[in-house]
């Protein structure tokens, strides 16, 4: 074997989560997903690329609750390879209480085998397309807010290492935005 691969715990040597904003320093540290985003990317801003690595600290969707959270009710496109239960169960109530406009998915077909339960949930609440798709990205935008994330992350909890960037930018946004509404047409 070349390498065993460890479960370690986080240090100074070993973070979390790591973020950095373009011309910044960057910022490595752990704790919960709310309290790590909150204290490291902070109050997002526009015209702004946030890169970070996860670490297993977070995952594609507590990055999608956690910028809602800032910018209000909001219209969402959705690409990714999987999907866990607690993550399509929080974007119903979302959806159902206002927090999210709209909301539209596009899923890889081995959903059906390997999430059965969230896609049933997922196709009676919401607007999706099943296609040879491994791209995790999350579009969130408003009157006032154009966001892209792009991310190695899908949407289920996953202690990997994953890495991804935020970007605030509406030209990196109306290019991905293009690409999920060629899908769909």
């Amino acid at each position: 074997m070349l390498f065993q691969l460890q479960n370690k715990e986080p240090t100074n040597e070993n973070p979390a989560a790591a973020v950095r904003r373009i011309n910044t320093v960057s910022h490595r540290f752990t704790g919960h997903p709310n309290e790590l985003l909150s204290k490291h990317i902070g109050q997002i801003e526009q015209g702004v690329f946030y890169h970070f690595w996860s670490f297993g600290r977070f995952a594609q969707h507590d990055l999608l609750f956690y910028l809602l959270k800032q910018i209000g009710p909001s219209n969402v496109d959705v690409a990714t390879w999987s999907i866990c239960t607690e993550a399509i169960e929080r974007i119903t109530r979302m959806k159902n209480d206002g927090r999210i406009n709209n909301i539209r998915f596009v899923l890889d077909p081995r959903v059906k085998v390997r999430n059965p339960l969230p896609l049933q949930i997922l196709i009676k609440n919401f607007p999706y397309i099943l296609t040879p798709c491994h791209a995790k990205v999350t579009l969130i935008y408003n009157d006032d807010w154009k966001i892209s994330v792009v991310t190695s992350q899908n949407m289920t909890k996953n202690p990997r290492i994953e890495r991804g960037y935020i970007s605030t930018t509406p030209d990196v946004f109306e290019f991905d935005k293009k690409v999920f509404d060629d899908i769909y047409r």
